[in-house]
């Protein structure tokens, strides 16, 4: 009776550490945790001739605790609870396999004291497993993936129950079929882990193209601005060619050279953007400063290193820097200048911008800039149609994730007041 409430006292210890594990939880147990103990061993006790009763029972137990008070819902519990139970049954299977070989033959394999020695083995391959190996995050990847792969849990689950169900009664049959038993836990196993891997390099394509979509009008702007500056330049050259058929005399021609000269001459702000080796925050930065050009607003850009690194990827900084310099060319108005400076050491990249705005704003304003809903804009929507005042409140978000930080200042410099955002990270 007691190694009995042992043993099973010993199985959900596994149960709990696994799911815990799994799903990032706290291993501090709660009330709940002794309750849920304290059915479980008395009722798999006073049940104990009745294994297949008790199999059950525990099975419904651990799915119904995993599910209301383990996972953060209902749905993630179910898929929680398989592979938990999943986990629990290829450990128990290795525990017992272990003890074929370890233990003399004269010992029965089949008493109570062994199933201690099964469960507390099953405990330690759990707690060094999911401890020191990938298999923690086993968990968050299947919660990614598509339900396809989730219904295989399902089936896995089944089988390994058929398995477990036919050698309740009488472990030694373990002796006989030890083969067999890996053969299907391994191709379980492989066959799982092979479906897993190509679902995720399925999402991870899927979410490139989502990437390629998104940056898709950005390219076709610069496409379209290489073709228009294409197009200028050649009525340029015509202009040009006429001008010995238009001009009489010399100093006739010097004059119109002079003057054609002085109308093309235009200074390459965005030029330093050329140097980077992040062409997508190049191409980002470069369409938002032609948005600007297009309403009188100058954005002139100072790019200290032509490397770019970074904890954040390409896409995460583009997306940082859109924001910050989309918000400064929403706050300008035609004829201002707004001055972007990128710097960058071996790990870390600073974004610095820089526009004028109207009056000079406290440190109690410029704190709750990052509020969420907070605007000091006056039109309620952006031209995309989102609201303002959740830009830079995600991007602090954001940023706090890759230990990055944003800061802000605003000072008063040529009879302007400017304000000043920093980003490093």
């Amino acid at each position: 009776m007691i190694l009995s409430s042992i043993i099973t006292a010993l199985e959900f210890l596994s149960i709990y550490f696994i799911s815990h594990k799994l799903s990032n939880k706290s291993l501090k147990p709660t009330i709940i945790d002794f309750i849920f103990l304290i059915v479980t061993v008395s009722f798999n006790t006073f049940f104990s001739v009745q294994p297949i009763i008790s199999l059950f029972f525990s099975q419904a137990v651990c799915i119904l605790y995993i599910s209301l008070f383990v996972a953060s819902n209902w749905n993630q519990g179910i898929f929680l609870s398989f592979i938990t139970l999943l986990l629990i049954f290829a450990f128990q299977f290795t525990a017992a396999l272990l003890m074929v070989v370890i233990l003399p033959k004269e010992i029965n394999i089949s008493d109570d004291f062994s199933g201690v020695i099964g469960n507390l083995i099953t405990l330690s391959i759990a707690i060094i497993l999911l401890s020191f190996t990938k298999i923690k995050h086993i968990f968050n990847l299947i919660i990614q993936a598509r339900f396809m792969y989730k219904s295989l849990l399902l089936y896995s689950y089944i089988i390994l129950m058929l398995i477990l169900l036919y050698f309740k009664y009488d472990l030694s049959k373990l002796y006989d079929n030890t083969f067999i038993i890996i053969f299907v836990i391994l191709l379980l196993m492989l066959s799982n882990t092979c479906i897993l891997y190509y679902d995720n390099e399925i999402t991870r394509k899927n979410l490139e193209l989502i990437s390629y979509n998104k940056n898709l009008p950005i390219y076709e702007s610069l496409i379209n601005d290489i073709r228009n500056s294409q197009h200028e330049f050649s009525n340029r050259l015509q202009n040009l060619e006429q001008l010995p058929s238009t001009c009489s005399t010399y100093d006739e021609l010097v004059n119109a050279l002079q003057r054609y000269s002085n109308i093309y001459s235009k200074p390459l702000r965005a030029y330093p953007l050329l140097k980077i080796n992040m062409p997508l925050l190049a191409a980002a930065l470069y369409n938002q400063a032609l948005r600007a050009e297009q309403e009188g607003i100058i954005v002139s850009f100072d790019v200290a290193t032509s490397t770019i690194n970074s904890k954040a990827s390409e896409t995460e900084l583009t997306d940082y820097a859109n924001i910050l310099l989309q918000n400064a060319i929403e706050a300008c108005k035609p004829e201002d200048n707004i001055y972007v400076q990128i710097t960058s050491d071996d790990e870390r990249t600073s974004i610095k911008i820089r526009n004028p705005i109207d009056e000079k704003l406290s440190i109690g304003k410029l704190n709750k800039l990052f509020e969420y809903g907070f605007s000091t804009k006056h039109t309620s929507s952006k031209m995309d149609g989102l609201s303002h005042g959740l830009g830079l409140y995600f991007l602090k978000k954001q940023l706090e994730k890759h230990n990055g930080y944003i800061s802000v200042n605003c000072i008063e410099r040529d009879d302007k007041n400017w304000i000043c955002f920093i980003v490093e990270i």
